[in-house]
This record gives structure tokens, C-alpha cells and sequence, in this order.
């Protein structure tokens, strides 16, 4: 009995030896298949992979809370993983995605979100993102009702010129609050290459900033409007001062009335052009004008032709002065239609004081030889009479003249 005790004891103790020499050999087994599937500490490598694109999730959700993206671009990070040289250097960068969730967004802002990166194998340790976190503007959706300019481009056929571009449509404009408020004007351009008559035609519109660049986020809708192109003849005509209406001040007179440009480029069908030689601008009141002044008037144009210089207005300039006066002495009168049979034999007074009334312009140049004195004796007879002394100025109006007439002495030559 004892012997088989001994013996059941031996046997035990086999078995628990076995049982531990097998833990062991599997346990170096699997030591030694995970260093040959991921080598050891001395073949641990890092690696960087860069340029890998960010997709921002949630972005439809923006929208329902009245919200948009105000920058539209690509954004990319770069990571640094660390494994065993094996697993880093078979890595498929394909399979590696970087996404940003939108989803939290509540209200126009900069939104800081963490960048965060799928598609690694567990055998790989990523060390670092750069950046790991993305600040992505936010802003509000704005609405706005906006006219559309009609540009040109090429030429039209048969020597023509476009007259006018234009459409009736109008778009609504829709983007980032802070791309609306940029917006300068919604434009549109329509190929007249060749175009010989008026044509309608359907084109698309964008929305430009003061530089003229388009602003990509701004969507107008619709997106495609009707424009209107005429094309006709060109003619450059004078542009006259206008008419008047009203007085100026008492005391005050209206020295002069410009008008610049002084001509325009008229366009049009030929026959509309031929019989207009100038236009003027529409009427300027002047009552009650003490100074000068400067006002924007609108050209008098027919319906059917139009101002090819841009402009709708042009500047009128009124320049306005006060009263003087200035006295000449005028020692030369003139002997006019004297009867071929009577000579003038004497006069009591050859020379004449005039007063003329006028600005300091017309005055300041205002000479004796601008004045033109004379006496009418085309009714006269043999005989001694008096004569009205007539005095003519291109400056300035004559108030008095003295004296104002004159005895005269005319005898036969026979």
C-alpha cells in the first residue's frame, strides 16, 4: 500500500512538472511569434504621415439652425504614429481618415472642435496630431434682394456698338453675413460676338466684391437671369448749359452756367441719332441764389437713345456774383447814317460819362474800347436839334449815361 502511495505521488508531481514545462514553452512561443510578427524594442520606429484631408461631419445640420461654414476650404493635418518596423512601414495611409464633428455647433462663432483619427490598426500607437484641433468660423445665413449689373463681352457684327445691357430680374442673394456685406454687385455677361440685332438672352450671375472678385460662398438665385442687348450707332454730340427758371437775388447776377462733361456719346438706332446735335441737361432753378453752387442734372435724352459715357447725370456749375459798378468817360461818339446831302458841322458835348453795372469778372476787364458810343442821324434835317446818345457794351448792362443826349448842328454840303 505504501508502495502504491509512493508511486501515486510520483505520478502527481510528473504530471504538475509537464504541465508547467508546457506554460513555459508556450508562453516562449508566443513571446517568440510576437517578437517575429512585431519585432522587438530596438526595431520600434515612429513615422510621420502628413497631409491627410479633415472631412467635417454634420455640416447639413448647420443649415436648420440658420447657419453656414464662412470659410469654404480644405483643411489637413499631420499625425506621428509609433509600432514596430514591420507593422509602421506595411501601414496603408489610404485607410487613414481625420474627421471634425459639426454636430455641436450652436450659434455663429468660432467653433473649436477636436480633430479626431479612425483607420489605424491596433498593432500602430498614434503619438500626435498636428493640429489636433481645428477652429472652424461660423455665421449666421443672410438674405438679401439684389439688382444685377449686365456686362459685355466680344464685338458686334456690322461695325455696331452695344448700346445697353440690361435685365428687369433681380436675384436673392444668399451666404455668411459677412460675404453678403461684402458684396458690390451681382453681375452678369453676355457674349454679343457677332450680334447684329437687339436679342434676349439667359445667363448666369455672381455675386463680386469691390475688387471685382467673385465671392464663392454667396449663392444668387436664381442663378441664371434674362438680360436684354440692343446694339445700334454712336454718335459725340455738345452738351448746351441748361435752361433756367427764377432769378437770383436782388443785388446778384449769374456770371456764368458750365456744364461738364461738355459733350456725350450718344447710342442708338441711326435714324433716332442723325437730327440730335446737342442735348442739354433738364432745367436749373435759380431763384433766390446768392452764391455759386454746383448741382448733378440729368441729360434731356429721347426714351430710345442712350448716354454710352455711363454717367446718368452731368454737373452743371452756376456761378453766381454780386453788383458793381464802374464809370468810363467816353470821348469818341460815332456819327451814324449822317443824310449824304448834310454834313455835322458842330456838337455841344463829344464825350459822354457811362455807368455799367456787373460782376468784378466782367468789370475787372471792362475798358473803353468795349464800349461803343454813337448817334442815330438818320432822321435828321437841316438844322440844329438834339440827338439821343446811344452807348453798346458786351460786359456788364449800362445803367446811365451822361449826358444821354446832345445838340447837334447840320448844314447842306451844297
Amino acid at each position: 500500500m505504501g508502495n502504491r502511495l509512493m508511486k501515486k505521488n510520483n505520478k502527481t508531481g510528473s504530471d504538475r512538472t509537464a504541465r508547467i514545462v508546457r506554460l513555459i514553452i508556450a508562453a516562449c512561443l508566443a513571446v517568440f511569434l510576437w517578437m517575429y510578427i512585431n519585432g522587438n524594442d530596438i526595431n520600434m520606429i515612429t513615422q510621420e504621415i502628413n497631409n491627410i484631408p479633415v472631412t467635417l461631419i454634420n455640416t447639413e445640420k448647420l443649415s436648420s439652425k440658420g447657419l453656414v461654414l464662412t470659410e469654404q476650404k480644405n483643411y489637413f493635418v499631420n499625425i506621428r504614429v509609433r509600432g514596430s518596423e514591420r507593422n509602421v512601414n506595411t501601414l496603408d495611409a489610404s485607410q487613414i481618415t481625420a474627421t471634425v464633428d459639426l454636430a455641436g455647433v450652436k450659434g455663429p462663432g468660432t467653433y473649436t472642435a477636436d480633430v479626431v483619427i479612425q483607420g489605424l490598426p491596433n498593432s500602430v500607437i498614434l503619438q500626435e496630431t498636428q493640429p489636433s484641433e481645428l477652429n472652424i468660423k461660423i455665421d449666421s445665413i443672410r438674405h438679401k434682394a439684389h439688382s444685377v449689373t449686365i456686362n459685355t463681352s466680344g464685338k458686334p457684327g456690322n461695325n455696331l456698338s452695344v448700346v445697353s445691357a440690361t435685365t428687369t430680374d433681380q436675384v436673392r442673394v444668399e451666404g455668411p453675413s459677412d460675404s453678403v456685406n461684402k458684396i458690390k454687385a451681382c453681375v452678369a455677361t453676355a457674349n454679343v460676338q457677332d450680334m447684329t440685332d437687339d436679342t434676349d438672352v439667359y445667363i448666369p450671375v455672381k455675386a463680386v466684391d469691390k475688387k471685382g472678385n467673385v465671392l464663392s460662398d454667396v449663392e444668387c438665385k436664381p442663378s441664371m437671369i434674362k438680360a436684354s442687348v440692343k446694339v445700334g450707332t454712336t454718335k459725340r454730340v455738345k452738351i448746351k448749359a441748361p435752361k433756367t427758371t427764377g432769378s437770383v437775388a436782388d443785388g446778384y447776377k449769374v456770371a456764368k452756367i458750365t456744364v461738364s462733361p461738355k459733350t456725350v456719346l450718344l447710342g442708338g438706332k441711326a435714324s433716332d441719332l442723325n437730327s440730335i446735335n446737342a442735348v442739354r441737361p433738364s432745367t436749373v432753378d435759380l431763384s433766390g441764389l446768392k452764391i455759386s453752387t454746383t448741382v448733378q442734372k440729368k441729360l434731356n435724352l429721347p426714351s430710345n437713345v442712350t448716354n454710352m459715357d455711363g454717367s446718368a447725370n452731368v454737373t452743371v456749375t452756376i456761378k453766381v456774383e454780386a453788383l458793381t459798378s464802374k464809370q468810363l468817360m467816353v470821348d469818341d461818339i460815332e456819327q451814324r447814317n449822317v443824310p449824304d446831302d448834310l454834313t455835322v458841322t458842330k456838337m455841344e458835348n463829344a464825350s459822354v460819362t457811362v455807368k455799367i453795372e456787373g460782376t468784378s469778372s466782367e468789370l475787372s476787364t471792362l475798358d473803353i474800347k468795349d464800349l461803343s458810343a454813337w448817334i442815330d442821324f438818320s432822321d435828321a434835317a437841316e438844322g440844329t436839334g438834339s440827338y439821343d446818345i446811344q452807348v453798346t457794351t458786351d460786359k456788364g448792362t449800362i445803367k446811365s449815361v451822361s449826358p444821354s443826349s446832345t445838340s447837334a448842328t447840320l448844314k447842306s454840303k451844297n
